[in-house]
């Protein structure tokens, strides 16, 4: 099966065409529509984290999507400052709303949905791999 590539500017207006793009690969590759609105929800989670720490206005995220059998191998790429997802605090799921801190959600949900996640940071590019098993 080929390998679904998209290069994402460091830019929020992506956002309105992401999904779509997403939705699309999915059905090529017949994935259920909760494991594509899983994907959609880390691509996006991660992206925008991209976008509100990348220093340089001309960076980019690259992304690669393979279906292999039963996993769904998704690598995302970009040149912005080091940051491991995984170092990432957990948010205090049982404090009061208005006792939590701001953030990080988002990045509990990626670890939360993926079956796997790593991180190496390569030739200055962080480098996040994520498997979804899709039985």
């Amino acid at each position: 099966m080929s390998v679904f590539r998209l290069k994402l500017p460091n830019d929020l207006a992506i956002l309105e065409r992401l999904p779509q793009e997403l939705s699309d690969y999915g059905k090529r590759v017949e994935l259920t529509h909760e494991i594509t609105s899983c994907l959609q929800l880390v691509v996006e989670e991660l992206f925008v984290n991209f976008v509100e720490h990348c220093v340089a206005r001309d960076g980019e995220m690259e992304m690669a999507i393979e279906r292999r059998d039963s996993v769904l191998f998704v690598t995302l790429q970009d040149d912005g400052p080091p940051f491991n997802p995984l170092d990432a605090p957990s948010p205090d799921l049982e404090a009061s709303l208005d006792d939590r801190e701001i953030g990080g959600l988002g990045l509990h949900l990626v670890k939360e949905m993926s079956d796997e996640i790593s991180y190496e940071r390569v030739d200055g590019r962080n480098t996040v791999e994520l498997k979804f098993r899709l039985n």
